[in-house]
């Protein structure tokens, strides 16, 4: 069965655990290899490390200073730093395993990383090292990075996985080429040793023999710089046994099981690596590494049963016959759009359909009974002109088809039949020099803003100057929603009625009654005298409007 992996929280340094048994002599052999592929000058010898041993990172530190300076709004807004935290607590063996794949590919240079060095090996740990090796360790904070990996691992099995690594290894060497491993390891000897789960390498090449470890022969070995090992050692290498994909590492005791195997991503590409990275960082990443679908287990993708979908413009689930709640995720460099499903306390089962690209979800409830629908979206820079509100989130239950649109002028609503929907949408404050809040701010500045309306229309909902939201309807059915909702019209059916004072008063005693609501009274059109308050004075206030506006007609 395939785990579900959130890179960040499975990141730890892995401590040496040996094996009982020993390879055979093929050891100077493989140490000439790795010196013929540059190990000897290739490798950065600053033993992994930990950059600090709190829980929460002092956000005062450069580190976390240039987090916040690289960043985009999708890190800003989710956790920033639970994700630093993460990335740094338990070791520095991916910052420095990029380092090295960037510093021999031809990426950057030694000197770069500490002046006056001719090769890797020349560098010594000083405070600016440090910084460098930290800003690389925190790839994987990014989401680029963590949306590819967690994509990665649960898109191929283990053999998949190992096959992967294989011919990673293999064009790599041919290139002369180094290329990043990340191994994820949940066997019982893991367990046992209550040792870390994750560890990166540096992969430099790959050589045919044979090996035994454990009782067990191996015909393949990974060559790999580690940085807990002082250059390269044999006993840090991959050892992989191509019939049946089984793997192990040596140094650290760790081997597959048929049941348990350890899992790989292998990444070849430089600019993925250094995108974002503290040194002449790449620009962009392609979009087949960027843009990902994922939805958890349970799930059927054009009817069969898969755990995910990546590289689609257009990603189709079927949902049939579920208790549970489930979570669809599509994620890349400029959107996060979260949806997740229920079904009232599993009261019932649930069918509905739903379509995922980057601007548009759509959900066809095919059941008898409503679906509850809890969604975030959560926009990049340069794709939200229309508002300076880059998150919202959408509360609703639907009994038909229900769909949420990202356009150029707002989020538009769609719905075939009435329902309640609470929006949400909020913003960072950023500081004086335009960007996250970082550095000596104990919390972050954020402004948000909540609203309920009661629809059986079509709806363009947006954010004003004043931070008030704006519904605009189309009234006319041209196709563009360009009428705002008048004052009163909580429904948004383009007309003031007693039902929409009757609406109002509902809103107004939940509002009484629920601490969870008792913040909302950002909604224009229910606040029909304008007070900044919704109560039963606008109902009263609607209902004579309707009045005047009946008489008027007669």
């Amino acid at each position: 069965m395939k785990k579900i992996i959130s890179l960040l929280s499975a990141l730890t340094m892995i401590a040496a655990f040996p094996l009982s048994t020993s390879a055979n002599a093929q050891d100077a052999e493989l140490a000439a290899l790795a010196d013929s592929l540059g190990a000897q000058t290739d490798c950065l010898m600053i033993p992994n490390f930990k950059y600090f041993d709190d829980e929460n990172i002092d956000p005062s530190t450069v580190i976390y200073d240039d987090f916040f300076r690289r960043c985009s709004v999708l890190e800003a807004t989710y956790s920033p730093e639970s994700q630093i935290s993460s990335a740094l607590l338990k070791g520095s063996d991916m910052g420095i395993a990029i380092l090295e794949v960037l510093t021999h590919n031809g990426v950057i240079t030694p000197d770069d990383i500490q002046k006056g060095a001719d090769s890797l090996k020349d560098i010594t740990r000083d405070d600016n090292t440090v910084r460098i090796i930290e800003g690389y360790q925190m790839q994987q904070a990014f989401t680029h990075f963590n949306n590819y990996i967690t994509t990665y691992l649960n898109s191929k099995n283990s053999a998949e996985q190992t096959d992967a690594l294989i011919t990673a290894a293999e064009q790599s060497m041919k290139e002369n080429k180094y290329f990043l491993i990340n191994m994820y390891c949940f066997n019982e000897k893991i367990q046992e040793a209550k040792i870390g789960n994750q560890h990166s390498f540096c992969g430099i090449g790959i050589e045919d023999g044979k090996w035994s470890w454990n009782e067990k022969e191996y015909d393949k070995c990974i060559l790999t710089l580690d940085s807990n090992a002082s250059g390269f050692d044999e006993n840090y290498c991959i050892y992989i046994n191509s019939k049946d994909h089984t793997s192990c590492i040596p140094a650290y005791g760790i081997y597959s099981e048929d049941w348990d195997p350890l899992m790989y991503a292998a990444i070849t590409d430089d600019g993925f690596l250094n995108y974002k990275g503290m040194i002449n960082p790449s620009d962009s990443i392609s979009k087949e590494i960027s843009d990902l679908t994922f939805v958890s287990p349970g799930v059927s993708i054009d009817g069969k049963p898969e755990t995910h979908i990546t590289g689609r413009e257009n990603a189709h689930y079927e949902i049939r016959d579920l208790w549970c709640s489930k979570d669809i995720r599509r994620l890349n460099t400029d959107r996060w759009i979260d949806i997740q499903l229920s079904n009232a306390y599993q009261r019932f089962t649930y069918n509905c359909d739903v379509d995922i690209s980057d601007d548009v979800i759509s959900i066809k409830n095919t059941g008898d009974d409503a679906i509850d629908i809890n969604g975030q979206i959560r926009m990049s820079e340069g794709t939200y002109d229309f508002t300076p509100y880059y998150w919202w989130y959408f509360n609703t239950s639907v009994n038909g088809e229900f769909s949420t649109e990202i356009k150029d002028n707002g989020i538009l609503f769609k719905t075939d039949k009435s329902t309640e929907l609470e929006i949400s949408a909020g913003k960072w404050t950023l500081d004086d020099e335009g960007i996250y809040p970082r550095r000596n701010q104990s919390s972050i500045a954020t402004t948000s803003i909540t609203s309920i309306i009661q629809t059986a229309n079509n709806v363009l909902v947006t954010v004003d100057s004043n931070d008030d939201f704006r519904f605009f309807i189309d009234d006319n059915g041209d196709g563009i929603y360009d009428a705002p909702v008048q004052t009163g019209d909580i429904n948004c059916d383009g007309k003031i009625s007693a039902s929409d004072a009757s609406q109002v008063l509902s809103l107004y005693s939940r509002l009484s009654t629920t601490r969870y609501l008792a913040n909302i009274v950002n909604n224009p059109v229910a606040d029909m005298n304008g007070d900044g308050k919704i109560n039963s004075i606008d109902a009263s206030d609607i209902l004579s409007k309707y009045a005047e506006l009946s008489t008027s007609h007669r």
